[in-house]
C-alpha cells in the first residue's frame, strides 16, 4: 500500500533498541520483514509510560527487569516475521502540555 493510500499513519521518533544484546538484535533483523508490506493490514500500538525511577536505573538493571518479567525479546522473535515491528520512543521529547 502506498503511504498516500493509508487510512492512518504513525509518525514519531524512532530510537535505538535499548534492551537487546547484539545477538538478539541480529536475530531480530534476520527475521524481521520490512514495513509497508501490502499484506500487513493491521497494527498494534502499545503505549507504555515509565516513571523517573525507572529511567534512573542503570541500563543493565532495566534490561534484567524487562526480560525477567516479560521475556519481551524472546516473545517478539517467536512472532516474527508475521508481525512487522517498529519501536517509537518519546522519552527524549519531554512532556507535552495538554
Amino acid at each position: 500500500m502506498e503511504p498516500d493510500a493509508a487510512k492512518w499513519r504513525l509518525r514519531g521518533v524512532t530510537s535505538n533498541e535499548r534492551y537487546v544484546t547484539r545477538l538478539e538484535k541480529n536475530q531480530l533483523l534476520d527475521k524481521q520483514p520490512v514495513l509497508g508490506r501490502h499484506e500487513a493490514t493491521c497494527a498494534a500500538l502499545i503505549p507504555i509510560r515509565k516513571t523517573a525511577s525507572w529511567w534512573n536505573l542503570a541500563q543493565d538493571e532495566r534490561r534484567r527487569i524487562f526480560e525477567e518479567s516479560s521475556n519481551h525479546v524472546k516473545t517478539g522473535l517467536k512472532y516474527l516475521p508475521t508481525v512487522a515491528r517498529r519501536l517509537h520512543h518519546c522519552r527524549d521529547l519531554g512532556r507535552r502540555a495538554v
